[in-house]
């Protein structure tokens, strides 16, 4: 649902608006540029951040769970990704992705980077650092951040994104909620999706409606 988009539709969700809450989020053309664009880097540092980009807008995930995901908390179920995590306030919640590349890509950069297929207690995402011992050290929260800055950036400079746009993590997750809506998912579904207690904070995505 995140590539494919009628043109009517498509084009209501480009058109500038006022409200706050379109303005911190990707277009579904933004979308689809900014995979192309991240594709055409086939460093280890490019296929990380293809892979957190994708996987960070189609689960919809902060920034701290994206750091503590562990391969153990994937599971492919008939064809579906059940994603398990500790969510906010330290809540446990799964999550289901039926974009396998999403899952597909993190399996190329974690190859990528180490030469062989992760033991489940290992996290998802990783830099390119490597701690004392020897061992590769998750990503925190705050070096996802840089990672999502300087893909930004990257994206501003191709033209990829527009230049007003304040891109975050957070950004991510406003993304996956927005491009979720405007396929037609039902609000309930998004507000399960992204684990809101209450759907009055997913309603404000409903402008792009």
């Amino acid at each position: 649902p995140f590539l494919i988009m009628p043109g009517t539709l498509e084009s209501k969700l480009n058109r500038t608006k006022k409200d706050e809450s379109e303005k911190d989020a990707l277009t579904p053309g933004e979308y689809r540029a900014m995979l192309a664009m991240l594709q055409r880097d086939p460093s280890v540092k490019g296929l990380q951040n293809y892979a957190l980009f994708r996987f960070g807008v189609v689960s919809g995930f902060r920034a701290h769970e994206l750091s503590k995901l562990t391969w153990a908390g994937i599971s492919d179920v008939d064809n579906v990704y059940h994603i398990t995590i500790s969510g906010k306030g330290s809540k446990i919640a799964t999550i289901l992705v039926e974009d396998r590349e999403a899952v597909a890509a993190c399996q190329r950069a974690f190859r990528a980077r180490f030469n062989r297929i992760p033991k489940p207690e290992e996290y998802v995402f990783h830099g390119l650092q490597t701690g004392r011992i020897g061992k590769a050290r998750g990503m925190t929260p705050s070096g996802i951040g840089v990672r999502v800055k300087d893909i930004a950036t990257a994206a501003r400079t191709a033209g990829a994104m527009r230049q007003t746009l304040v891109f975050t993590p957070h950004t991510m997750r406003h993304s996956c909620a927005t491009l979720l809506l405007g396929w037609g998912v039902d609000i309930k579904s998004v507000k399960d999706h992204l684990r809101h207690s209450d759907i009055a904070t997913t309603m404000i995505y409903l402008h792009t409606q």
